[in-house]
């Protein structure tokens, strides 16, 4: 995913731009889709793959 950059207004009262929205919808969606589902594994192994994860956000998330 790309995001596009254009020049927006902020309004004060509605902070965030489309760009952030679309930001927070690709955080939550790998957060659910690759993280979540090992969560209580990684919690039971004391600690989680960090270069794999990082790896799989890098590439998933802005790949495009």
């Amino acid at each position: 995913m790309v995001l596009e950059s254009q020049p927006t207004q902020i309004n004060p009262y509605q902070p965030f731009t489309e760009e952030h929205h679309m930001f927070r919808k690709a955080v939550r969606a790998f957060v659910e889709n690759e993280l979540n589902p090992h969560a209580d594994e990684w919690e039971a192994a004391g600690g989680f793959p960090a270069h794999q994860v990082l790896k799989r956000w890098a590439t998933s998330a802005f790949s495009d």
